[in-house]
């Protein structure tokens, strides 16, 4: 694990908080069905936001997302190029009906919630810095939660030449909450990594 968020040693484990956690496969679709994509540049990039239990218990073996108030979203892309794209999750916005612009949370902050640990508002948090360590701790329920959140976790991606990747982004949902049909995805930092080129933008709506 690396940036401005670090587990230390002896700090992993507390007690079975979310008692028997199991890792859950995530059986992501075509990007072209799901009702929120955009195609563009022979690529398709589509989030499937999981704003109801049901959803959510396809992404994570837990119900607490909703009262802890966070939106996990599904990323899924497909590259028809021949070179590949790079994209990292931090960049992959959800802008609100009234155009605020919502950075992902770390998922080691999702943990943190979801385990009951309290954390600053997401805002206060330092913008990472490359090759710096951090000194957040947090306990979570299990290894096997902490490895399939770490696994999930979109993060940073290279998708290879005609491949499909995907992966979870996490999203704090303001106290008055969202209305999702008046929001919409904002990427814009998607790259051609092989010819270390930028991409033009993606933008398209929560459906």
């Amino acid at each position: 694990m690396t940036g401005v968020y670090v587990l230390l040693a002896g700090q992993l484990l507390a007690g079975a908080l979310i008692p028997g956690y199991d890792s859950v496969e995530i059986r992501a679709k075509e990007a072209r069905e799901y009702a929120a994509h955009q195609e563009s540049q022979n690529l398709v990039i589509a989030a499937y936001p999981c704003d109801t239990r049901y959803k959510a218990r396809q992404l994570f073996d837990t119900d607490k997302f909703a009262m802890k108030r966070i939106l996990p979203v599904l990323i899924v892309v497909e590259n028809n190029n021949d070179f590949v794209v790079s994209l990292d999750g931090r960049a992959i916005f959800l802008i609100d009906g009234a155009g605020t612009r919502h950075r992902p949370m770390h998922y080691l902050d999702v943990l943190a919630d979801l385990n009951n640990k309290r954390r600053p508002p997401i805002s206060t948090f330092p913008a990472p810095v490359p090759g710096r360590g951090g000194s957040r701790r947090i306990k979570v329920a299990s290894e096997e939660m902490l490895a399939d959140f770490e696994q999930k976790d979109f993060g940073e991606k290279l998708i290879a030449p005609y491949t499909k990747d995907f992966g979870v982004v996490f999203y704090e949902i303001p106290w008055d909450g969202w209305d999702l049909s008046k929001s919409r995805f904002y990427l814009p930092e998607v790259y051609n990594f092989s010819a270390k080129e930028p991409l033009v933008f993606f933008e398209f709506e929560v459906r």
